[in-house]
């Protein structure tokens, strides 16, 4: 078999509303938070991010965060990328009350966050995209989400 490896894709710095609380469902506890734009920055793709979309989040009743975000990216040269991500963020459950209320840092060596991410897109410049597999790091920050993005290749 084949190894896995990976490389540096993208950063994305998400800026992000409020959480808004739907409650306790059926399948744990739902919130949603709006993205507000942001930041994309990569050797082979930079731009923005553009407010709308977001992330449908799940806590499920194990304690297990699951993320379920989608929204677009605006490269600097005009082209929309649709990325979407669902993850798995674990931690103790005093961590995870920490980062869900994104107040501050939090020691990444406290908690897992992984997400498999997928790109769709017209833009004949980055239809390399829509090709491949990545897997997103993600480090909460005040406000927002920060994520290196690695292509597997």
């Amino acid at each position: 078999m084949e190894s896995l490896a990976t490389r540096l894709l993208m950063r994305l710095d998400i800026d992000c509303e409020k959480p808004r609380e739907v409650g306790e469902t059926s399948h744990g506890r739902r919130r949603v938070v709006v993205v507000s734009g942001g930041v994309v920055d990569g050797g082979r793709i930079k731009g923005r991010i553009l407010p709308g979309g977001g992330d449908w989040a799940l806590v499920r009743p194990d304690g297990v965060f699951e993320p379920n975000a989608r929204f677009l990216l605006e490269t600097d040269d005009g082209a929309l990328i649709d990325l979407r991500y669902r993850g798995i963020w674990r931690a103790s459950a005093p961590v995870l009350a920490r980062l869900m209320k994104r107040e501050g840092p939090v020691d990444p060596r406290d908690y897992y966050f992984r997400t498999a991410v997928f790109f769709e897109t017209a833009a004949q410049n980055y239809l390399w995209l829509n090709r491949l597999l990545a897997i997103g790091v993600g480090l909460p920050k005040v406000g927002g989400i920060i994520y290196d993005i690695h292509e597997v290749v």
